[in-house]
């Protein structure tokens, strides 16, 4: 038997390359570019400008005159109002520290006792005085209960100043003998202040502090054992 011989593959032909890109040019004569728009548009633009113009005429001429008074009128306001709020926020004096330092108890003519707190009191602020006017109240408290009376003397208290007075309270009711032992202290005090700057007197304020005192006893010499004191200003 004779052998048979294989198969032949065919290949398929390549395909034809592509033909090359091509650049074609193109020129157009100077005479026929247009640098400039239409004259169709010139006459839109003007159209559109006087409908702006109409509007502009049929405000109200209020408008104008408020124009013209805006920045002469309110300018200097708002730098007026910006000038005070630097310079409250610069000069604001700082909250004066109050301290009791001691207490002492005596006798008064028609059966009154007065009682003298001393006390301390520091401005801390490095470029605002205090001056203090006479006619505040200091009130002391037991047991919720209110028995002293006084008022507050006027002074003047420099910056960084430490300033040490008396508060001088009278009793309102005549104090129980169980009182000889030693016992918590309110005390309450309302100094009208101003705060100034060389001769220039600035805004009135009110330092109210309040104290929590723990004394000995209410005899001739109370020895301050504890105390808690806050003091705040306000307008």
């Amino acid at each position: 038997m004779a052998e048979q011989e294989p198969p032949q593959l065919h290949h398929p032909a390549p395909l034809p390359l592509p033909p090359p890109f091509e650049t074609y040019i193109v020129q157009v004569p100077k005479d026929q570019i247009y640098r400039v728009p239409p004259p169709e548009n010139a006459s839109l633009v003007e159209h559109y400008r006087n409908q702006v113009r109409q509007r502009r005429q049929n405000r109200c001429p209020c408008f104008r005159y408020l124009k013209r008074l805006a920045l002469p009128v309110f300018l200097p306001l708002l730098l007026l109002a910006a000038a005070i709020i630097i310079f409250f926020a610069v000069v604001n004096p700082a909250t004066p520290a109050f301290s009791v330092k001691s207490l002492s108890v005596k006798d008064a003519p028609k059966s009154k006792t007065e009682y003298v707190f001393a006390v301390r009191i520091i401005n801390p602020s490095n470029r605002v005085g205090l001056s203090y006017a006479a006619g505040g109240r200091a009130v002391a408290y037991h047991t919720g209960a209110e028995f002293a009376t006084g008022p507050t003397p006027g002074f003047f208290q420099p910056h960084g100043n430490t300033t040490d007075l008396k508060l001088l309270l009278r009793s309102t009711k005549i104090p129980t003998k169980a009182l000889n032992k030693p016992l918590w202290i309110k005390l309450r005090v309302e100094f009208p202040v101003k705060s100034k700057i060389g001769q220039l007197e600035l805004r009135r304020m009110s330092l109210d502090v309040k104290c929590d005192v723990k004394v000995s006893g209410l005899d001739k010499k109370g020895r301050i054992s504890s105390q808690d004191c806050n003091s705040s200003l306000r307008s």
